[in-house]
């Protein structure tokens, strides 16, 4: 018989079942509903201010429409960046060597029918540090690769948060 030559297979088999009864669906899985990334690709990314800003607009822009803006929009997300700078490790000439760099982004989802009361809201934090240099190019170089990887990681927290949220909608309203 196949499963007394293919322990392997019969585990992934039980695995299968036992996933299937506890209703584990995978969030972007080929399922009968439509899938969070085609509903994801109908938000509409307000813009943002200042350069932070900029980057974690493209970003969720690249992570929410792939295929670029939505023509019909069914959502608009509202975004509010704060960033902050704080020296980490000090030399004894109170020069700092190192820094973090703290981004804090709050969000809002809002219906295009009634952009008086969001669906969903939260905060996305990142910590990105970067090497403080002697040369003020490659502080510049390092602090914008910090910002670029907080951008990408709070955009990707938004994302799946999202993405969650509205398959969730999706799971209440079949």
């Amino acid at each position: 018989m196949w499963w007394s030559s293919s322990p392997a297979a019969v585990l992934a088999l039980a695995a299968a079942l036992a996933l299937s009864a506890c209703g584990f669906r995978p969030l972007y899985g080929n399922t009968d509903r439509p899938a969070p990334t085609g509903v994801l690709a109908t938000i509409e990314v307000r813009p943002l201010p200042d350069r932070a800003g900029q980057q974690l607009h493209n970003t969720l822009l690249d992570l929410l429409n792939p295929r670029g803006r939505p023509r019909d929009p069914r959502y608009v997300l509202h975004v509010d960046l704060k960033e902050r700078e704080e020296g980490l490790a000090v030399r004894k000439n109170a020069l700092a060597t190192r820094a973090n760099l703290r981004v804090e982004a709050e969000f809002k989802l809002f219906s295009v029918d009634n952009l008086a009361e969001s669906m969903i809201g939260g905060r996305a934090r990142s910590v990105a540090s970067y090497d403080i240099q002697q040369s003020e190019f490659a502080t510049l170089v390092a602090r914008k690769n910090a910002r670029t990887r907080a951008a990408q990681a709070i955009g990707l927290d938004i994302r799946t948060r999202l993405a969650v949220f509205l398959a969730r909608q999706a799971a209440k309203n079949p």
